[in-house]
């Protein structure tokens, strides 16, 4: 199951920036990530991963 309730709550509670579905987003890309570097390692290049993952939070969380 996606990020849990306790999770949103959580984000949300402690005034980061971006609402509930920003931490879904989040979760499922960042896991996503996570599983391609685990099962397929040669698709992206470990130098690129830092990069994809700032860019995610650009873009899903705002300023």
């Amino acid at each position: 199951m996606y990020p849990s309730r306790g999770n949103v709550e959580f984000h949300l509670g402690t005034g980061l920036p971006g609402d509930a579905t920003s931490v879904v987003l989040l979760y499922l890309a960042l896991n996503w990530l996570i599983l391609e570097r685990l099962t397929l390692p040669e698709v992206i290049p470990g130098e690129r991963v830092d990069e994809l993952v700032a860019e995610a939070v650009r873009r899903i969380v705002p300023g």
